[in-house]
């Protein structure tokens, strides 16, 4: 079993707050990051095409997530 990332950089005992902190800057930096981007895509292209921009984008990450797990072809 690997060890989760954090217990390499923390000393036992603060485990679980420093897991909270990485969680917290983790999720705050992926909505910051992500409304900007979208803001950017929907201001540049418009709602329509912003949206069906994500949605091919989506679509060709689960395939290529699907070839490279071998799950092609096979139902979830």
């Amino acid at each position: 079993m690997s060890k989760p990332y954090i217990s390499t950089c923390v000393y036992e005992k603060y485990q679980t707050k420093g897991q909270s902190i990485l969680n917290v800057v983790q999720l705050g930096l992926g909505a910051i990051v992500g409304n900007l981007v979208g803001g950017k895509l929907i201001r540049l292209l418009g709602y329509e095409k912003g949206y069906l921009l994500m949605a091919g984008i989506t679509t060709l990450l689960m395939y290529g997530w699907k070839l490279i797990t071998g799950n092609v072809g096979k139902k979830s």
